[in-house]
């Protein structure tokens, strides 16, 4: 969507999530989120992670572990942007990491919480589903 709706808010502040991620910009994908976070990601209970330093801190990581499975991109599959009360919305993200020579390494979504500021839509917590 780019017709300037909530959904296409939601949608984008996603988009930019995922633009970061790619380029492997630890700064750039801890300034989509709006602190402190909720992250829960697969079999790990939630956590909430204070701030951007801290944040940094573990997309580093996650960026090592992938690229030992040999991860250089993630691939947005599908979104589904529902906006809910106030200026909060949710976004069900379908997704895929997909190898250098083209071979998926997992498909999988998550639901993203949101929350409109001044700066722009800011995701307030991430649940792997």
């Amino acid at each position: 969507m780019a017709d300037g709706s909530a959904e296409a808010g939601i949608e984008q502040a996603y988009r930019d999530y995922v633009a970061a991620f790619n380029r492997q910009d630890s700064a750039g994908v801890a300034a989509v989120l709006d602190y402190p976070i909720m992250v829960e990601g697969g079999n790990s209970p939630p956590t909430t992670i204070p701030d951007a330093t801290g944040y940094q801190r573990m997309i580093e990581r996650v960026f090592e572990e992938f690229k030992a499975l040999g991860w250089v991109r993630s691939q947005i599959d599908k979104l589904q942007a529902f906006p809910t009360a106030g200026d909060t919305g949710v976004l069900l993200a379908h997704f895929s990491r997909w190898r250098a020579d083209g071979s998926l390494i997992v498909a999988g979504s998550g639901h993203y919480v949101m929350r409109k500021g001044k700066d722009g839509r800011r995701i307030i917590a991430a649940i792997a589903t």
